[in-house]
């Protein structure tokens, strides 16, 4: 998966295909921890909650940025 613009709506649209509603409000999110985070819900088969990516994001920035 690329980080353009069409590999999000991917992504987005792989999410929608398998919970039946679309992934939480994903605007600012770096999009490399977008798809590492996406993917990692889909393969356990759970939908995502705003707080578990919220939590996702400062944990994978702080990685980035250390």
């Amino acid at each position: 998966m690329n980080s353009s613009g069409k590999g999000r709506h991917e992504v987005e649209r792989l999410y929608r295909n398998i919970f039946d509603f679309s992934p939480p409000d994903v605007k600012g999110v770096p999009e490399e921890v977008l798809y590492d985070f996406t993917i990692k819900a889909l393969i356990r088969g759970t939908p995502v909650t705003a707080e578990e990516l919220h939590e996702w994001v400062r944990l994978q920035t702080d990685n980035l940025t250390s």
